[in-house]
């Protein structure tokens, strides 16, 4: 068989790029990035069931409030309560404009003057005919009285002659006549009088009806500034300065604050994770105010697909403020997942999740870049979510020291 010799200038050609691929697989080997870990750093743990933590939205409500509507129509003129702001029964909160409710009290309250002013002078001149004639009758009782006196004394001296037939005749004349007068006199202011109750009694009634309208459009014209029926605290105010708003428009909440709880909305398929007694952490993105409670009742009807949740509060606890506002709710549930804890880690700053270095089963000199929900925070651990039952091995270093790599190669030291 024949042999074939290379030309001398390829066999180099390949002794070269043999060459240099030894270099460079050297100089990966060289430049490979190596973690120093003590062995302090590296953690090995024990799964175990935990409760499962359910994330939902949540408001704080009252369970006892009153809505405030606006009672007229009108232009806001001012708004003097924010929501969460405290208000006392009877401190004024929207004040409404509304000119042509004010032009028609003036107009009524103009006509309610006037025809007041009109009935007294009826009732006096009507009055003044009732006193003429109880003069007129006090002088005819006098003129008959003493007409039945000299009348008595003719008829005591009828025997003595000292007067004429006819005297006595015109006496006797006199006192029937006067009596009659009397009578007519009485009769006449009893007729009168009649007259006069019945007129006093319709021009009462009269301004007794434009009063009553009179005080409703008072009441109406009052109630443009409108006040809080009760102390409490704002929970959600609908209105701005400069807006149009129609008689019953919704205003404002007031709340009381001394029953407060939080309504959790819970989508309807945790329906057998939540129970009374769920630990609750409740958590305001906008304040960064944090509550942990306990669940007080459940109501598993479905509603678009959720069921309700409740936990009290106490006012105690200084959030009444945030009554009508939204919080994050973090349920610890009834159902059981797969969970590890860890120690408190310093770089960890809130947030349900976290990232972590884990040891690969079969290789103990890598480290993997891993995100673990964060089922519970507690003081000194975590309790984080995992999808297996094996024992977990992490790697204490911050992912943020080293660039959050995916992948860490390690040298355990001592």
């Amino acid at each position: 068989m024949d042999v074939v010799i290379a030309p001398r200038y390829k066999l180099k050609t390949r002794i070269l790029l043999a060459v240099f691929g030894l270099v460079a697989l050297a100089f990966f080997f060289l430049k490979t990035d190596r973690i120093d870990v003590p062995k302090s750093k590296i953690l090995a743990l024990q799964t175990k069931p935990s409760n499962s933590v359910v994330v939902a939205s949540a408001v704080l409500e009252s369970a006892s409030y009153r809505s405030v509507a606006a009672s007229s129509s009108g232009i806001v003129k001012a708004v003097a309560v924010n929501s969460g702001s405290a208000i006392d029964a009877g401190q004024i909160a929207v004040e409404i404009v509304n000119n042509a409710l004010i032009d028609e009290y003036d107009t009524a309250l103009y006509e309610y003057e006037t025809e007041q002013v009109n009935s007294e002078i009826r009732k006096s001149e009507l009055r003044e005919v009732i006193i003429d004639l109880e003069g007129k009758i006090g002088i005819a009782q006098l003129e008959l009285e003493e007409a039945q006196l000299n009348h008595r004394a003719y008829i005591e001296l009828i025997d003595t002659g000292s007067y004429s037939k006819l005297t006595f005749t015109k006496s006797e004349f006199l006192v029937k006549r006067l009596t009659a007068q009397l009578a007519s006199l009485s009769n006449l202011k009893k007729l009168k009088s009649g007259i006069y109750e019945s007129q006093i009694d319709n021009f009462d009634k009269k301004l007794s009806l434009r009063k009553r309208a009179l005080d409703i459009l008072k009441r109406k014209v009052e109630e443009l500034k409108i006040v809080s029926p009760l102390t409490g605290i704002v929970s959600e105010v609908n209105v701005n300065i400069g807006d149009s708003v129609t008689s019953g428009q919704f205003l404002f909440d007031i709340s009381d604050p001394q029953n407060l709880s939080f309504s959790i909305s819970i989508p309807e398929y945790y329906f057998n994770a939540i129970d009374v007694g769920n630990r609750v952490s409740f958590y305001n993105p906008q304040t960064e105010k944090s509550i942990n409670l306990s669940v007080s009742s459940v109501n598993k009807i479905s509603v678009n697909g959720h069921f309700v949740a409740r936990a009290q509060l106490a006012s105690s606890s200084n959030a009444d403020s945030l009554i009508g506002s939204e919080w994050t709710a973090k349920i610890r549930s009834n159902k059981l997942i797969n969970a590890l804890e860890v120690p408190r880690l310093s770089w960890y700053e809130g947030g349900d999740f976290i990232k972590l270095y884990v040891l690969a089963d079969d290789d103990t000199s890598t480290a993997q870049l891993t995100e673990f929900q964060v089922v519970e925070a507690k003081q000194a651990a975590l309790v984080l979510a995992t999808n297996t039952t094996d024992p977990i091995t992490i790697v204490l270093i911050s992912p943020a020291q080293v660039d959050n790599k995916s992948y860490l190669n390690l040298n355990v030291g001592g």
